[in-house]
Parts: C-alpha cells; sequence; structure tokens
C-alpha cells in the first residue's frame, strides 16, 4: 500500500521541477538571456506588408483584399474563401458561397504554358453541352485590364462534361467564365465555375476581379 502511495508521489514531484526548470518571475528578455538565449526577431517590415492582405485557408477575404499570383496582383472580391489548392496544378483555390440554396461555385487558377489561348477557350466550350447535344451557349471577348494586361475571357453554360472533380459525370445547368491573362513571362488561367443560378451573380465581380490585374 505505501509503495502504491510513494509512486504518484514521486511523478508528481518529477514534474513539478520539470516545469519549474523553465520558470522564472524576471521579465522575459532577461530570463533568456539568464539562459543564453535570443529572444525570436519580429518580422521585418517588408514581409508584415507582403502577408497583411493574404487570407488563410478557410478565411473570407475583405473588401480590397488584394493577391499576387506570378507577378500579377488582383484584388479578390469580399467573401469569397480562399481553400489549400486541392491539385499540384493550382496556384490559388476559392469557394463562393452559395446564395440561392445550392452548391457553391470555385475559382481555380492556374499558371503556365498550357496550350494557346485558342485552343484553351475551345476546350472550355466544349466541356458544356445543350439538352440536344449541340455545342453549349457561350461567348469570347478580350478586354486589356487596367494595369495594361491582355486578357481573354469565356462564358459558356449547359451540362457540364469537364469531369475532374466531380466523379466524372455530366451536371446539368452548370457555368463557367473563364479568363486567360497574358503576362510578361508566362499565362495565368482562371476558371470560375458552378450552378448557373449562381454564376448570374458573379459575371460583375469576376470581370471587375479581371480587370484589376496589373504586374507586381
Amino acid at each position: 500500500m505505501t509503495r502504491m502511495l510513494l509512486l504518484p508521489a514521486v511523478l508528481l514531484a518529477c514534474a513539478l521541477a520539470a516545469c519549474g526548470q523553465n520558470y522564472s518571475d524576471k521579465p522575459a528578455e532577461a530570463a533568456l538571456a539568464e539562459k543564453n538565449l535570443t529572444p525570436v526577431a519580429a518580422a521585418s517590415p517588408a514581409l508584415q506588408a507582403a502577408t497583411a492582405n493574404v487570407p488563410s485557408y478557410g478565411e473570407t477575404s475583405a473588401s480590397g483584399d488584394e493577391q499576387e499570383w506570378e507577378h500579377v496582383k488582383t484584388t479578390v472580391p469580399a467573401g469569397w474563401q480562399a481553400q489549400k489548392p486541392s491539385s499540384s496544378m493550382r496556384i490559388a483555390q476559392y469557394s463562393i458561397p452559395a446564395v440561392h440554396g445550392g452548391e457553391s461555385a470555385s475559382l481555380a487558377v492556374f499558371a503556365g504554358n498550357m496550350g494557346s489561348v485558342d485552343d484553351n477557350v475551345t476546350r472550355w466550350i466544349g466541356q458544356f453541352t445543350q439538352p440536344d447535344d449541340s455545342v453549349s451557349k457561350s461567348r469570347r471577348w478580350d478586354l486589356l485590364s487596367d494595369g495594361g494586361l491582355e486578357v481573354t475571357l469565356v462564358d459558356a453554360s449547359g451540362t457540364y462534361n469537364g469531369g475532374m472533380g466531380r466523379g466524372g459525370g455530366p451536371v446539368e445547368d452548370y457555368r463557367v467564365l473563364g479568363a486567360i491573362v497574358t503576362t510578361r513571362s508566362t499565362y495565368l488561367y482562371l476558371k470560375l465555375l458552378g450552378p448557373e443560378t449562381e454564376l448570374a451573380d458573379l459575371v460583375k465581380p469576376f470581370e471587375q476581379m479581371i480587370r484589376s490585374m496589373r504586374a507586381g
């Protein structure tokens, strides 16, 4: 019985001793100096400025949040939620909360040289069909961003047959807003995908985001 009581007492004494090894009633800097330790330096003003407006995964962007992708800066619409990219090919990914009670829309951002602008436009439009199997409703137009970047935009809708991330099956009443941005050294590809009811409200904010682009 005595041994059973002694064991917890010994363990408690050891725990208290271990906790007390790093305790000091002196100010933090003095206590660290006493043990020949150096406090971690605060982030430089440049680093703080660079990361100030970058939302963490799961956070929603506020009005005016600025992002930089491949040396291109842009203003992300308020309320768009940053996510960890689901593929190594993506450099950024956002979820846009649904406002019509359905599935949320999503934005995927890619960078590189993935073929000509015409090839990508044709591929995106070709991922949609109408109920009679005809080509999807679509349009293509060009604009120059406020920062002087050339952009080709695509708007297509119908039954989505892209397959990636959707179990491979077709999805009716879907829509894509796409943008191909020509930068100094590469291309940015933005693909906003979701139900037609949701994307109807996202046309203007998406185009505003594209127009805000400029070289970083």
